[in-house]
């Protein structure tokens, strides 16, 4: 694992103290991780080299050599394989999910197969993480209350699935399966449990899905199987909670925070006039007026927190469209049966759809490459919630995408404001986590906001240039190095590519000096190195400056938004007292006005 400079010059304190901290944590994890492939080695022979060049072959060729793992991939694999609890962070789309693979690969000799065993949060993520290992030629099932059969018992009895998906209600709840995970025989053959998407044992799991805080009882059933637990949005505050559900001792887990930055996205923030009936916010989707042939749309998802809210856009949105498009947009949420759900969100994945109109359910189930647009349809509980949201976009690798949060004007309105003391708290008519106030209204890059609250790595520029190389160097590896000896540190030793992603002002060959000037292959390959850097830092700077612009531009629309709604509440209560005074004067009886007119007839004759 690449070292990682943590005296860079301009940090502030706070990101000083963070760098160092994470630099601790993962010199104490790939100590873990080095322990215990010497007592693998020293015990049965294990040879560390081997077993990862093998499940990456193994992966690539299964792949058809689309996916070929990163180090930190192999290094997670490892971990389960060894018996090793872990922790993995990482951006959405990062590939959190081939580490739960590769410990499989690297048995695919072996006749004694073992199982893995990884709990999602949803049925939609279950079928669609086991039609993904399907297709890499592992046998996967979705076992759930929906799924669960006779049969299935008996396939999973004779130990016919390589990977079984399924809930931590199911492994609880579930008589007969909690039977089947439970049995010392399963756990012999179980390579490990997995814990997909984290951060619901927090979030959900004090009221929607209590079972998740219960996990730990799982331990019971296989003391010696190793947990994971994965989210792109965990907290120091979730993990600690975490922790305590699943029984992983601080001191003994392999803990990698590859951060949850998602350079690609572009994050947009717009007020709403209103709150659910201003649905003219969603137009930004619909159509240009200039293109009416059209056949498609932007590929999206609309994302709500109230399904009627979801069904009636999805109405307003297709009366908006042109008749040949209206097929083109779907609404999936609880309310729809269970074939018109899988229905849906099947031809959103054919591509039979480009927008869908969603709730919570079709998030995590929701794993596409090919998505342009996230909305989400007024301020969500939590910064976590947004984030894992809008973290559907922009799967592609290379590609670019945006996310656009609508804000209703509740979340800036204060309660009391006129009577409230000096120092007293401000209280909103929306209240939202302070978390996600803090990134919407940010004066300073929104991506800093997120580092400090996720505690995301400090360098986030490096820390993506160190991904992007280390694909390099296996990249490289294959297409020159494959037959010799030498594996990937060969092609770039950790020292050499860290002192690449932290040096920004490297533009030419002579620019670079030690550890890198030593590099053997510079001659060969050090040109493209920093043709790759330099597209990585040109790309980073574009995507701060359209943020600064876009920032400006919502301070400038927020602005006249205020300043017309000011003008037009001005108007109205201008044209109210208006209409009251010409109200009080049609009020008055017939005989005042004649008193009136004489009064004043008489004032004039005593002028006169």
């Amino acid at each position: 694992m690449p070292e990682i400079d943590s005296d860079i010059q301009g940090f502030s304190a706070e990101q000083q103290a963070r760098a160092e901290k994470h630099e601790s944590q993962r010199r104490r994890s790939y100590a873990l991780l080095q322990e215990a492939k010497t007592r693998a080695a020293a015990k049965s022979g294990y040879n560390s080299a081997r077993t990862r060049k093998q499940m990456s072959n193994e992966c690539k060729r299964r792949s058809g050599g689309k996916i070929i793992p990163y180090d930190w991939q192999l290094d997670v694999a490892e971990c389960l394989l060894l018996g090793v609890d872990c922790e993995l962070i990482a951006p959405t789309g990062a590939g959190k999910t081939i580490p739960f693979a590769l410990p499989l690969m690297a048995e695919s000799s072996m006749k004694q197969k073992k199982t893995m065993v990884i709990l999602s949060p949803l049925n939609a993520l279950e079928d669609d993480q086991a039609r993904r290992f399907q297709e890499l030629g592992l046998p996967a099932v979705a076992v759930n209350g929906q799924t669960y059969t006779a049969d299935m018992r008996k396939d999973i009895l004779a130990r016919k699935y390589r990977a079984i998906f399924t809930s931590p209600n199911m492994c609880l709840q579930h008589e007969e399966f909690r039977a089947i995970v439970s049995s010392p025989a399963f756990a012999r053959k179980n390579v490990g449990y997995i814990v997909d998407e984290g951060h619901c044992i927090t979030q959900w799991g004090d009221k929607f899905r209590e079972e998740y805080m219960q996990l730990g009882t799982i331990r019971a059933f296989s003391t010696n199987v190793p947990f994971l637990v994965t989210s792109a949005t965990m907290t120091p505050d979730d993990l600690v909670e975490i922790r305590k559900s699943v029984h992983i001792e601080k001191s003994k887990v392999f803990h990698l925070n590859l951060g949850n930055d998602r350079p690609n996205i572009h994050w947009n923030v717009r007020y709403m006039k209103a709150g659910k009936s201003d649905l003219d916010a969603l137009e930004l989707l619909l159509p240009e007026p200039a293109d009416p042939g059209k056949e498609t749309l932007k590929r999206a998802i609309v994302f709500f927190d109230n399904i009627m809210v979801s069904m009636e856009a999805e109405r307003w949105f297709k009366e908006r469209l042109p008749t040949h498009l209206r097929s083109r947009v779907a609404c999936y949420s609880a309310q729809r049966g269970k074939n018109s759900k899988v229905n849906a969100l099947r031809k959103f994945q054919k591509g039979q759809h480009d927008i869908l109109f969603a709730t919570e359910a079709a998030g995590m189930g929701c794993d596409l490459a090919d998505i342009e647009v996230v909305v989400q349809f007024m301020a969500p509980k939590s910064l976590s919630v947004w984030l894992q949201r809008a973290g559907r976009a922009g799967r592609k690798r290379g590609s670019k995408a945006a996310a656009y949060l609508l804000v209703q004007p509740t979340v800036f309105q204060e309660k009391g404001k006129k009577k409230r003391l000096e120092g007293e708290d401000v209280q909103y008519m929306k209240e939202i986590e302070e978390g996600l106030r803090k990134w919407i209204e940010a004066n300073e890059c929104r991506r800093d906001v997120a580092d400090e609250y996720f505690f995301n790595p400090v360098v986030r520029e490096g820390q993506f240039a160190s991904h992007a190389l280390e694909k390099w160097r296996v990249d490289a590896w294959y297409a020159h190095f494959s037959e010799c000896s030498f594996g990937v540190q060969g092609v770039m030793p950790d020292v050499v590519l860290t002192a690449f992603a932290s040096n920004a002002r490297w533009r030419a060959l002579e620019d670079i000096e030690n550890p890198a000037a030593g590099w053997v292959w510079l001659e060969d390959h050090g040109a493209e190195v920093l043709a790759l850097l330099k597209t990585l830092d040109d790309d980073v700077g574009a995507e701060k400056e359209s943020e600064k612009r876009a920032r400006r531009e919502e301070k400038i629309a927020e602005t006249a938004r205020r300043n017309a709604e000011k003008k037009e509440a001005a108007r109205v209560a201008r044209e109210a007292d208006k209409q009251r005074k010409i109200a009080e004067r049609e009020r008055q009886p017939a005989g005042t006005a004649t008193k009136t007119i004489a009064r004043a007839q008489d004032g004039c004759a005593g002028a006169r």
